[in-house]
């Protein structure tokens, strides 16, 4: 037992900076063209060319959408199983334990390609005195880019971006603001605003989309389209096991929350 007022950082893990600062961030700031990323007002991250840099983001927001979805299933799935405690197995159950399997796979898959992928970069720590000359701030008079509910070629509605209240820029998602960030090397002002034609990796839309569109279309697209893609086959009993009880005397086959379900029902009647 180590007595100390020392703060001590034990059982750590090396990992890969980039790879964990965008997963893991509470805001992503980037500039025009997402050559440039800023992590939570402390962390700048400039990528060798805007190309690499629209990559991570994309894979970021397609990891961080399915990680969400899929803890909202399992926050589903364990209040439904606390309510209904008990009872039968409600009809849901099978399509909702497919879609955690679904998006465990597409997970764990995307996020070891990430992990193992090297990207050309690099990390500097944000003066406190550069802090105020960071982000743009808020628009003024509007910005005619992003109109309201634009249609934009092939078919696909672009929803309102709205426009980050103190820095500026818009607002993809939660986390993730885009072009909020003052460009300090030779980018073009215009690039922002020019549409081109795109393909969308899920859906096969091909689409005319300006930068801000085509990652917020990948940010409502991606993520639902590929968990059904790689929705996999269920195979019966695949996940089921021996298992013998000492109580009743049989031998069983069991998943390991069957087994758990099995051991508490024993509990409880002992109990009684």
């Amino acid at each position: 037992l180590l007595e100390t007022k020392k703060p001590y950082l034990v059982n750590t893990l090396r990992v890969p900076a980039l790879q964990t600062v965008v997963l893991f961030s509470q805001s992503l700031d980037t500039n025009s063209d997402c050559s440039r990323v800023v992590s939570d007002c402390w962390l700048d991250i400039t990528f060798s060319d805007s190309k690499t840099g629209q990559e991570v983001l994309s894979i970021v927001q397609t990891l961080r959408t399915t990680w969400m979805h899929l803890l909202e299933l399992k926050l589903k799935a364990s209040q439904r199983s606390s309510q209904e405690e008990g009872l039968s197995h409600s009809s849901s159950e099978p399509m909702d334990e497919a879609m955690m399997a679904a998006s465990e796979h597409l997970l764990a898959t995307k996020l070891a390609e990430f992990l193992d992928t090297l990207y050309p970069y690099t990390v500097t720590q944000i003066a406190g005195s550069l802090r105020s000359h960071l982000y743009k701030g808020p628009p003024k008079g509007g910005n005619p880019a992003y109109p309201q509910g634009e249609m934009v070629p092939g078919g696909t509605t672009v929803s309102k971006l709205s426009p980050h209240p103190v820095k500026g820029g818009w607002c993809i998602a939660d986390y993730l603001t885009y072009d909020c960030l003052q460009d300090t090397g030779a980018v073009d002002p215009t690039s922002q605003y020019i549409r081109k034609v795109w393909t969308c990796p899920s859906c096969q839309s091909k689409i005319a989309v300006t930068l801000a569109e085509r990652l917020q279309h990948q940010a409502q697209c991606k993520a639902t389209v590929e968990v059904k893609e790689d929705l996999p086959e269920p195979e019966a009993g695949a996940d089921k096991r021996d298992y013998y009880c000492s109580v009743c005397g049989k031998d069983l086959k069991l998943t390991s929350i069957e087994i758990l379900k099995h051991k508490r029902a024993h509990a409880q009647t002992s109990a009684v």
